[in-house]
This record gives structure tokens, sequence and C-alpha cells, in this order.
């Protein structure tokens, strides 16, 4: 079995992108799962730190069909209300598909 160097050349790669100017990009549309866990856990951490701007947070989020999973960790004074800002942000990204919608969306938080 080959081994990793070996199936990929990472300076053949970098020399690659250097000639020809490539740059690799993360680009979601505004609805895509990974853009919309990204906007709920930042607006998580947006409303604990408006309230508490010593708040010490870690928020991450899944989602799946009719599911947001939110997982977050923190330290603060702040009391927010996770699923109201979850709806929030469905909404105002614009879901209200039977199978994915703020109202019927259901929500796991550990």
């Amino acid at each position: 079995m080959p081994r990793e160097t070996e199936l990929f050349d990472h300076d053949k790669v970098n020399r690659y992108a250097k000639r020809f100017h490539v740059h690799l990009l993360n680009l979601w549309t505004e609805g895509h799962p990974d853009k919309l866990c990204d906007q709920i856990s930042d607006a998580i951490l947006d409303r604990f730190l408006q309230q508490d701007p010593y708040s010490a947070l870690i928020a991450e989020c899944a989602v799946s069909t009719g599911i947001v999973f939110i997982a977050a960790r923190f330290a603060s004074e702040a009391t927010v209300d996770i699923p109201n800002v979850r709806g929030q942000v469905i909404t105002q990204v614009g879901y209200d598909q039977p199978t994915f919608n703020p109202k019927t969306c259901a929500s796991s938080r550990v």
C-alpha cells in the first residue's frame, strides 16, 4: 500500500497554486447547512456578548432534516434563550419548508 506522501505531493500542489495563483475558498450559499450552523453559533455568541461582554463561550451546531443540534459550553452572567435564537436565524435565512422550518424544527442541546 502506498504511503500518504506517495498519494499526495504537497510541494507539487503548492508550486502549482503559486504558478497559477490558485486560491481555495470555502464559499457556501446562505442556506447551505454549514453556513446555517455558523450563523446559529455566531448569533448565540452575539447574544451572550450583548448581555455580558466578559462571557466565555464555545458553541457548535449541526443540522439534519427537521432537527438542529447545538453544543454549547459557557461561563457567563447572561441569560440567552438558545432555541429562540436558533428559530430567529432559521427565519432570517428563509427556511420555511415542511421538513425544516423554525416552527417545527426540533432542537437538541448538549
